[in-house]
């Protein structure tokens, strides 16, 4: 892939819907090269960039080439830099907006509700945001079932409507995201099997012994630690 480099971009004069490689890569460049962390969204691995030209034109071919929780690492990343270095009146207004924008797919009233109560917030993070949105969507499309989660012995139940799950995102939010992706990820099962929740089965124990990987991007390339 031939890089260009001769654009600058400020992050919030982009669309995410529209992002690709290049573009993240003008980003990068206009805010000097930043080195940036970034976990995956299902929290599998850990990335590393270097605060290089090299070591991004490197990540801009692995954010490519990659995706989780149903989204490109690059607009993923792309999430994590707006956080860094958006600067915009109304940010707390706009910023949820950015996220919801990413389920253009179909309407989903979820988001509407969850875009209100998260403009409160005086800053937010929209890495764990996007989880949040991702988590209510798959809800919606299974008419909100009824769930309860185990955590550090703590049983939590999201009752089975709307209002219940908007309040669960706002408790799960800013907490441990693997609560967040442990309940999407059985809602993508559910929805991927076309089946209703079943009263047996609505129970979701967390796991906190998954270990995660380690990528360094630097200089000399990509590297994965397991």
């Amino acid at each position: 892939m031939a890089l260009r480099n001769t654009s600058r971009y400020r992050v919030e004069d982009v669309d995410v819907n529209a992002l690709d490689a290049d573009t993240l890569f003008a980003i990068a460049e206009h805010y000097g090269f930043p080195a940036i962390p970034l976990w995956f969204p299902d929290h599998s691995a850990h990335i590393e960039i270097a605060g290089t030209r090299k070591a991004w034109e490197y990540a801009v071919r692995y954010l490519e080439e990659h995706e989780s929780l149903g989204i490109s690492l690059l607009k993923f990343e792309y999430l994590k830099m707006y956080d860094w270095f958006a600067q915009i009146k109304d940010y707390n207004i706009k910023a949820p907006q950015v996220v919801s924008s990413l389920f253009n797919d179909r309407t989903y009233l979820v988001l509407d509700e969850a875009n209100k109560k998260f403009s409160h917030f005086s800053s937010l993070n929209l890495c764990c945001y996007y989880r949040v949105c991702l988590m209510l969507t798959l809800a919606e499309k299974l008419n909100f079932p009824e769930i309860t989660i185990l955590y550090r012995n703590y049983d939590y139940t999201i009752r089975g409507d709307m209002e219940s799950w908007v309040n669960a995102a706002r408790w799960f939010y800013g907490s441990d995201d693997r609560v967040i992706v442990a309940v999407i990820q059985k809602l993508m099962e559910l929805d991927a099997s076309g089946n209703p929740l079943a009263p047996t089965d609505n129970i979701i124990a967390i796991n906190e012994s998954s270990t995660s990987v380690a990528i360094d991007i630097t200089d000399g390339g990509v590297f994965v630690w397991q």
